[in-house]
């Protein structure tokens, strides 16, 4: 089996952070992908409560949430000339292995690919 994705929060996580790692790590085990939530530091005594109330355990304690060089899948650094358009960028993108995550809430199509971009900037609303 290989080895599992480890689910976690924020650094200093609260309630919602740990119950999120815990359904979202719940979710990707029923979808076939080897997950364990965790946690970076202590449960406070709201979550505690309702880890309790629940009868769910208190995730593992990653005392490093750091990964390899290997473990980072990265692309090549891609050339273009100034005179290059959007399209043919986006179709560039596009081709490679890593197609990114660019803009959130947008849908495009490009080169036969539909795609959702996002990102994970707050939108501004104002």
């Amino acid at each position: 089996m290989d080895k599992p994705v480890y689910v976690i929060g924020h650094k200093n996580p609260d309630a919602d952070s740990i119950c999120s790692a815990i359904a979202y790590s719940a979710l990707k085990n029923k979808l076939g992908i080897n997950t364990v939530a965790a946690r970076l530091s202590a449960v406070n005594k709201e979550t505690l409560y309702i880890l309790d109330r629940f009868r769910l355990p208190v995730p593992m304690l990653l005392t490093s949430a750091k990964c390899t060089l290997a473990e980072i899948d990265m692309d090549e650094a891609m050339l273009l000339s100034k005179d290059t358009t959007m399209k043919e960028a986006l179709d560039a993108i596009l081709s490679r292995k890593n197609k990114g995550n660019l803009c959130r809430g947008q849908e495009a199509s490009s080169g036969g690919h539909r795609f959702r971009f996002r990102s994970d900037k707050p939108v501004d609303r104002g």
